[in-house]
């Protein structure tokens, strides 16, 4: 059986199949010692994939923490993305231009540059209103300044460490890479609920063999064949391991 790990191990449909083709391999064959050894080893597989199994679900509920915080991020810098928005069109005569300057800004320079250049209003674009020479400044020219000031540059100031992270998180589908590993999640947590059943079942028609067997199949065990023989047969200890093989 493949480690948890192992990228090479099978996918669970088809593990679930090869157990299956083992269980009816050895329900043709005789009962009998060989019978209840290959039962038994395959009950160990049967665990083993369930381990492997639940590996692949926990390592994937992971992996969806990461992209549900990577999601929160987005969602939440969105937010304030559009609030800056709402900002910009008070001080911008083209607000959605401003704000894929500022993107632009965010991509090329570091924060502590930015705020440097974000201290000039200018800097993402044409101001509402006017001023004659650039000295003498209408009404609407000193409330786009003032809203700048008061507003916009705190806004901008709520965004600039994480903007370039945001903008390069963007390229990422992570809606789509939840929906992916929910499924993902799904679909493996019912193949675990499968495979355990499978086990049960396996349990059962082991004991019922264990019962079946003679006595000259019983001076042939090994004493961890013997343990598993006792619990199958009434012992009401937690089943143990699959005994291992007998060379022959």
């Amino acid at each position: 059986m493949s480690d948890d790990s192992d990228p090479t191990a099978p996918a669970t449909d088809d593990l679930f199949q090869e157990l299956v083709a083992r269980e009816r391999e050895i329900g043709a064959m005789p009962v009998g010692l060989d019978r209840f050894r290959a039962m038994n080893a395959l009950i160990d597989e049967a665990r083993m994939a369930v381990r492997m199994v639940d590996g692949r679900v926990n390592q994937m509920s992971q992996e969806r923490n990461v992209v549900r915080d990577e999601l929160t991020f987005v969602k939440r810098h969105r937010g304030r993305i559009q609030a800056l928005r709402t900002l910009l069109a008070g001080s911008y005569r083209h607000p959605d231009l401003a704000l894929a300057n500022f993107d632009g800004f965010a991509l090329n320079h570091e924060a502590a540059k930015l705020r440097v250049m974000m201290k000039d209003p200018e800097r993402l674009g044409m101001l509402r209103g006017g001023a004659f020479l650039g000295l003498v400044k209408n009404e609407q020219r000193k409330q786009a300044l003032d809203n700048y000031e008061r507003q916009v540059k705190k806004a901008l100031e709520n965004l600039l460490g994480d903007h370039r992270a945001y903008l390069h998180s963007m390229a990422r589908n992570w809606e789509g890479q939840m929906e992916e590993l929910n499924a993902k999640i799904a679909h493996e947590s019912d193949q675990k609920t499968a495979l355990s059943a499978f086990v049960k079942e396996l349990q059962e028609q082991a004991r019922v063999d264990a019962k079946l067997l003679q006595r000259t199949d019983l001076t042939g065990l090994q004493p961890a064949e013997k343990r598993v023989l006792d619990w199958l047969c009434g012992a009401h200890e937690p089943a143990p391991d699959a005994a291992p093989v007998a060379e022959k």
